[in-house]
């Protein structure tokens, strides 16, 4: 009699969740996660994810004992729908954002994603995951390798849990496989002890620069991000990570700058001399967005490719990307998913260098004389070894801007 007075209530209260479990217009998780005071991400997040909740969330959420015993709930299921119909081709190895809110978190009982699975629509395939954040106050976000987004809108999978038994566990190295050398989500606490941000691509960190801490958390558009203060912050990653022998490129962040200045986002050189990055793209005065990069082999050369005033404007967020195939002589600029630019730069390698990769300044600065500190928020920064297509890219902003996924009911089995 008890456990089906409790199975039926926490079914009235799943039935009852909103099914816009997804990213607002600027990317943040809505329906229960606010935006943070800069710097201070903890009680401030907590706090007002309390409110949120307690105004978006309908009655009988706060009651449900699934989130306080912390035992999950009788299995269940729910579909997420992929939009791409307005895409060019299919995406293959193509990884998506998951959202769920702090209502949902403790209605469907909170044992901190632990039984969570997801399966290919065929109902059986298991899709690799991995967990960037699971808090109950301000919500999860979990990263799924889907093998192939058709080029439709009818396709989906299904996200399923209550039996621990099933679940596979995180693999985040296989949901990053397909050429990632760097993703940094910048959802770490730079003030846990820790040396660096995690880098869930593989075994190379970045390692906090100029007295990171705690303060330098805050909400980004896809879960956390780290904002950096223009004066001593950044983070670089050990020339171990090389670049030498790559003969195609992507790289990519969301960024929000704060001051309209010359400053870096990723940089691969070891002074601020122009010929001698070997990979670089930065915002420069008049809100413009500057790509360099340096080649070598047949057709290698230097270049630097500067995209219009007023693209990323300060103090918006704006999904920037580059792409250099060096078996087609080609490099692309995106902003916010659209082409922005397109250029001829031949090589068949990225030049050979030993310097290691900087993010948010440019290494071998002068505090004083030449830094390029950057001053304002990084979020989701991808460093590959392969050239994404176009429409790659702009699925990739899609993807984390909340506009590619639907999700479905949450069903109880």
């Amino acid at each position: 009699m008890c456990r089906s007075w409790s199975r039926a209530r926490a079914l009235l209260t799943i039935a009852s969740l909103s099914c816009a479990c997804s990213f607002s217009s600027t990317g943040a998780e809505s329906a229960g996660s606010t935006s943070a005071s800069e710097g201070e991400p903890g009680e401030s997040e907590a706090a007002g994810t309390s409110a949120a909740t307690a105004s978006s969330s309908t009655a009988g959420v706060g009651s449900t004992s699934a989130g306080t015993t912390g035992v999950a709930l009788d299995p269940w299921r729910r579909k997420i729908g992929l939009r791409n119909a307005d895409g060019l081709a299919p995406l293959l190895d193509f990884p998506v954002p998951v959202a769920l809110t702090p209502a949902e978190i403790d209605a469907l009982g909170d044992v901190g994603g632990a039984d969570l699975r997801f399966l290919d629509s065929d109902g059986v395939s298991v899709l690799a995951h991995e967990i960037e954040r699971w808090d109950p106050e301000r919500g999860a976000l979990i990263w799924v390798l889907v093998p192939e987004v058709a080029l439709s809108d009818d396709d989906f999978f299904w996200m399923h849990g209550g039996e621990l038994a099933l679940a596979p566990g995180e693999a985040p190295q296989q949901v990053w496989a397909d050429g990632y050398a760097l993703v940094l989500h910048m959802s770490d606490d730079p003030g846990d002890g820790s040396p660096g941000a995690h880098n869930t691509a593989g075994s190379h960190d970045a390692a906090y620069q100029g007295g990171m801490d705690s303060t330098n958390r805050t909400n980004g558009e896809v879960g956390g991000a780290f904002v950096l203060d223009g004066e001593a912050d950044f983070l670089s990653v050990p020339a171990a990570l090389s670049t030498d022998a790559w003969t195609g490129l992507t790289v990519s962040a969301w960024v929000r700058h704060d001051v309209d200045d010359d400053d870096r986002i990723v940089c691969k050189s070891p002074t601020t001399t122009a010929a001698e990055h070997v990979l670089s793209i930065g915002l420069v005065l008049n809100e413009a967005l500057r790509v360099r990069l340096a080649t070598d082999g047949e057709g290698g050369e230097y270049a630097e490719h500067d995209v219009f005033a007023g693209v990323v404007p300060v103090g918006e967020w704006a999904h920037v990307a580059f792409t250099w195939d060096g078996a087609r002589d080609r490099l692309v600029i995106s902003v916010n998913g659209t082409v922005v630019r397109e250029a001829v730069h031949g090589g068949e390698t990225l030049l050979d260098s030993p310097e290691l990769i900087t993010i948010g300044n440019v290494n071998g600065y002068d505090l004083e004389v030449n830094n390029r500190l950057f001053a304002g928020a990084i979020d989701e920064l991808r460093v590959s070894s392969v050239a994404r297509s176009e429409h790659w890219l702009a699925a990739q902003a899609r993807a984390m801007d909340g506009s590619m996924l639907d999700y479905g009911a949450i069903e109880l089995l």
